[in-house]
């Protein structure tokens, strides 16, 4: 392809692409404008829970979850400070966390190759490796991907949000040791895709200072005291300039090592990084939960539909089902 071809090519692929249109609406005058005023009263706490997530609302209102005691003290901790850090073992059995490690290994094992063609490129993800692929296809028979979605996460995921959730995305994350600065999601931000949301973060092996643990600053997020510091914009999410975290709010910073099966769940809109793995990987089962509100479509299909009918009203909500 000619150069003229090539730079054709990249500028038809700016010109469509949500990233461009999401700045002229929300920078450039007057469509910015118009914008600003939309979203102002879309991200309203009346207008966000009783018009846009109405539904969602409801259903949780009719299909209350029991909830035990690990299970509030999670949903406390995330009101009150914006993430909720438990072991696997506080909700589920011990062989099952024994299972899940095995399967993610045999994953990281069938996955080798893929895992070690890693071309580095700065202005894209390069060190974190998606075993599930791009769009992966939920089976209910693959256990590290139903797991995302298990009745006893999603009570703490709705109970925070209250309403019913739905999973934006999942992966099984294979994050490669890279020399040098931090860059992209390695850096302290706040996530763009809504109002309030809550991502999973479960420890499949040991994570300690050399492999990228996740930091946070609690009571950053949404309802904590903190919303306003480097505060970002509706639909937009906010990166911040190097150290200006560490120097406002360094002494609340929290770093989150833990062993395998330590399970993070936190709101994103807070401000937070993701593990710089510096000598060794990280494997963690990731996924998110946003509302009806949310600005991000789902990055997942389902394999063969009618399996999936027999679920909880809560799953099937999660599904993009109901």
């Amino acid at each position: 392809m000619s150069k003229l071809g090539t730079v054709l090519k990249k500028v038809r692929r700016l010109a469509t692409s949500s990233y461009l249109w999401r700045r002229l609406l929300l920078e450039v005058p007057p469509f910015s404008l118009v914008s600003w005023a939309y979203l102002s009263i879309r991200h309203s706490d009346y207008i966000w829970l009783n018009i846009f997530n109405k539904k969602a609302h409801q259903l949780f209102l009719k299909y209350p979850p029991e909830v035990n005691e690990a299970q509030k003290k999670a949903i406390e901790d995330l009101k009150n400070s914006g993430i909720a850090v438990f072991n696997f073992t506080d909700l589920f059995d011990k062989r099952e966390l024994q299972e899940l490690v095995r399967l993610s290994e045999k994953y990281i094992e069938e996955k080798k190759e893929f895992i070690e063609k890693t071309p580095q490129n700065k202005r894209t993800k390069y060190y974190v490796k998606g075993l599930f692929g791009d769009n992966p296809s939920v089976v209910l028979d693959n256990k590290l991907m139903c797991f995302v979605f298990e009745e006893r996460i999603l009570t703490i995921v709705n109970s925070y949000l209250n309403m019913f959730s739905r999973m934006q995305n999942l992966s099984l994350q294979y994050n490669i040791p890279v020399p040098g600065d931090s860059i992209l999601s390695q850096n302290w931000h706040r996530d763009p895709e809504d109002k309030e949301m809550v991502k999973m973060f479960f420890y499949l092996r040991d994570v300690d200072s050399s492999n990228g643990p996740f930091s946070y600053v609690p009571g950053s997020h949404y309802r904590g005291p903190h919303r306003k510091a480097f505060g970002r914009k509706p639909f937009q999410g906010i990166y911040t300039k190097a150290g200006a975290v560490e120097e406002k709010l360094g002494d609340i910073i929290k770093e989150y090592m833990g062993k395998a099966g330590t399970i993070l769940l936190c709101d994103t809109s807070g401000l937070h990084k993701g593990g710089h793995c510096t000598k060794n990987p990280r494997i963690i089962l990731h996924a998110g939960y946003v509302t009806d509100a949310s600005i991000s479509r789902k990055k997942y299909t389902l394999n063969n539909k009618p399996e999936f009918s027999e679920l909880s009203p809560a799953k099937k909500y999660a599904l993009y089902l109901d």
